[in-house]
């Protein structure tokens, strides 16, 4: 049986190891102008550069972020060379990098990140929904729901992680796994904020463009997702998501 969606945002107490749920991610009042999304354009905050620009680094079909990205060919070799290693190089098993990718794109609120899934993991949409309550979810295994609590704390409230927080990560990892685990939620967090920034809304689906003023953007839920290829180049299927049952 599928399991439910609920279409809530919990608190995240930092005080309760337990770490049901997640916080609702902060959205400030806006501030100054504020920017419409075009027919067209979609929403530039940084125009992409010119495929003379971006097709020597990231190829003629690179997506739009990547088409931002490359303005900066050294950052772009740079974020590149380090993510391929958080990703690929890594102790760390493909699903629980996946599934701390998808926890965190909710924290960052990045709307790239939350409606992409990598086609070669294997995660269903009914285990993407248990990533809205991680630690009640039957479907995560503890060590996954140990990692996933750290993401949460490292993406919401650094100084809210203690020495129970590693004791825990301890009973699951080892040091190298704990070091990989780290760095792959510090190159999630800073890119996912980084492209979350950019509020790039061309080629993914409606849901993931909604003005995120009036609600929080969740990629748990009804409708289309892009599953991506492993490397994360951009070329994407429309799939169907979880239907609420």
């Amino acid at each position: 049986m599928s399991q439910k969606c609920v279409y809530l945002a919990y608190a995240l107490d930092p005080e309760d190891e337990g770490g049901h749920g997640g916080p609702t991610p902060h959205r400030p009042d806006p501030v100054g102008d504020t920017v419409s999304v075009s027919e067209d354009l979609g929403t530039r905050r940084v125009k992409p550069s010119s495929p003379e620009q971006y097709t020597p680094i990231f190829g003629e079909d690179a997506p739009v972020h990547q088409q931002i990205l490359a303005w900066s060919p050294a950052a772009s070799e740079a974020v590149m060379t380090f993510m391929a290693a958080v990703y690929t190089k890594t102790s760390l098993d493909p699903r629980l990098t996946e599934l701390i990718r998808i926890r965190i794109s909710f924290h960052n609120q990045c709307r790239t990140c939350m409606a992409t899934r990598n086609q070669d993991v294997g995660i269903t949409e009914d285990v993407v929904c248990s990533l809205e309550k991680p630690e009640e979810a039957p479907d995560l295994t503890d060590r996954e729901k140990a990692a996933l609590h750290y993401a949460d704390l490292f993406s919401t409230d650094h100084f809210a992680i203690t020495d129970q927080t590693f004791e825990r990560l301890h009973q699951y990892f080892t040091a190298e796994e704990i070091i990989d685990l780290q760095t792959l939620v510090c190159g999630t967090m800073a890119t996912g904020r980084m492209l979350a920034t950019w509020d790039i809304v061309e080629n993914i689906p409606e849901r993931f463009q909604q003005d995120r003023g009036a609600k929080t953007l969740t990629p748990w839920g009804d409708g289309d997702v892009l599953v991506n290829n492993p490397d994360m180049s951009g070329k994407i299927l429309h799939r169907p998501g979880l239907q609420r049952v």
